[in-house]
Formats: C-alpha cells, structure tokens, sequence
C-alpha cells in the first residue's frame, strides 16, 4: 500500500510541477497542461480497437483534455515520431534496426517508454476449419526456415498484417529468430484484413489475442515450447494467467513513447493509461496482462 501512495503523491507533483511553470495563462488559446488542450496520438493500427476501448475512461477524467487517436501503421507512427508531426505514439513492438539507428544519428532523446499492457502474438484459426488445436514452436521454426517440409498448420495459407507490422515483427522475432521466412506468407495488409480472410478462407492468422479473444468462431492455437531453462512446456491455453507466468511463449508489450521534448498533455495521457487502476481493470477484463495492475491466480 505504502508503495501505492508513494506512487500517487509522485503523479501528482509532477502535474502539479510541470502546471505550475507554464509560460501561457488559461485563457490563451494553445494553452496546454497535463490535464488540458489538444493533441494526437498515434496508435498502430493492431492495437487500436483496445486503447480506444479504454479511451472514454480518460475522457470522463479529464473533460478539458481533447486526444484523439489515429491509427496508423506501426511504420507510419514511428516516422510521425521521428518526424517531430507526432507528439505521441502507442506501439506494438521496439524500434527495428534501422530506426534505431535513424534515432541515433539525428540524435534524438526519447523518454522512456510507457508499459501500458502486454498482449501476445497468436496463431488464429476458425473453430470449424482443420488447422490443428496445439503445435510446437520447434515444428513451427523449423518449418519456416526451411528446415522441413512438414507444416504444422497443415495446409491453411498463413496471413499476416504487414511487413512492418508488430505481430510480423514478434513473428520474426520468435519463429525465425529475425531471418526471412523460407516458406511463403499472404500480406493482409492490415489486422482487420488477416481476421477476414482467414475466416473466409478458413486459413491461420498472426493476429493478437486482444483481437481475437473474444471472437467466439475463432480459436487461438495452443502452442508448446522449451524455455529459457531448457524446460518444456506443454500446450496451455491462450490466457492471460498463462503469459504472466511465462507459460505461452510469444508476448507481445504495448508500449507509449513520447517526442523527446515530452509535451505535457501527450505525457499525461500516457501517464494515465499506464498507472490508473480503471485503465488498467479494463486491459486486464479485455483478456490481456495490465502493465502495473496485478493478477490474482487461483490455483487449480
């Protein structure tokens, strides 16, 4: 608890601090705090049907504070970043090597970022359709690099959202160890798209379980893996209790990442989503981990 209010006193100097240097008077037009003005968020597109579920929660907070989120790209937020256009972003995943590197050159210092929650990368698959209930991740690996001929999906076309996309760029990270996939894979173009035609082509799709968890005609495939020890893991469910404990091996952070100059109503945006415990209830009833909140489990 002691930690708690620590936390909260710290919250509030800083709004306190940062309102209380402000060059601009309330009644001038711009005028921006942490609690008031306009700004513009970009959300990759994967992750922006869940931060636009919990956005009303803010609104009613703070009714002098208009944000609004566009979802974009996971490529497109990230150069609005670099870019100076964008005060804000909401991410699925880290930079990659070459925008690392752009960061570095331009010299740019960026806050750091905001853990909002932590979803994961799945495997989806119509209920109906013949695509297998678990697999392994070795089997899936080495299918993908070309390893063998045996697919573990059976022979369900695989989509994905975009080359640039996170799920993509988590696949990458997980089942290729960041090497081209050897085996072909349909570009969807977006999360929305790869739903749509798996189902209407009844074939696998990288998705999100923020996404999918609630979609009764879908199933996320149960994956079984080896662990940093060595250990296996057999196949679990596709659940939040199962990711805190490291039991599902594709987790996926959803993180918010400031210009470097940290304007103020960007930063109290992010500083609201990451620590408020409505927020936070609200990941955590829309199936994935809060990034602050905690998780009773019940054992069985």
């Amino acid at each position: 608890m002691k930690k708690v209010i620590t936390l909260l006193l710290c919250v509030v100097s800083a709004f306190l601090w940062n309102s209380c240097g402000e060059d601009m008077k309330p009644d001038q037009a711009g005028y921006e705090n942490e609690m008031r003005g306009s700004v513009e968020i970009l959300c990759d597109e994967c992750i922006f049907p869940l931060v636009s579920s919990v956005k009303p929660t803010y609104d009613s907070a703070f009714p002098d504070a208009h944000v609004t989120l566009k979802s974009v790209s996971t490529r497109e937020a990230i150069e609005g970043l670099l870019t100076g256009k964008a005060k804000g972003v909401i991410l699925g995943r880290d930079f990659l090597a070459n925008e690392d590197s752009l960061i570095k050159q331009y010299g740019l210092k960026l806050p750091d970022k905001y853990a909002f929650a932590f979803d994961a990368v799945v495997f989806t698959a119509l209920k109906n359709s013949d695509a297998p209930d678990t697999v392994n991740l070795e089997d899936v690996k080495k299918y993908f690099l070309g390893e063998t001929e045996l697919n573990p999906f059976g022979n369900g076309t695989v989509y994905y959202p975009g080359a640039n996309s996170a799920p993509y760029s988590h696949f990458l990270r997980y089942v290729t160890n960041g090497q081209a996939p050897k085996r072909i894979l349909k570009n969807a173009g977006n999360s929305d798209s790869v739903l749509l035609l798996t189902k209407q082509n009844k074939g696998i799709g990288i998705s999100l379980l923020s996404r999918t968890i609630k979609d009764s005609s879908l199933k996320n495939i149960r994956i079984g893996f080896y662990d940093s020890t060595g250990r296996h893991i057999a196949p679990r469910l596709v659940h939040q209790a199962n990711i805190i404990q490291d039991l599902y091996p594709m987790e996926m952070p959803i993180v918010g990442v400031l210009q470097q100059n940290r304007p103020k109503l960007a930063y109290g945006f992010f500083t609201y989503l990451s620590k408020e415990a409505k927020i936070q209830r609200q990941f955590k009833n829309a199936g994935i981990v809060p990034g602050f909140a905690t998780i009773h489990l019940i054992q069985d």
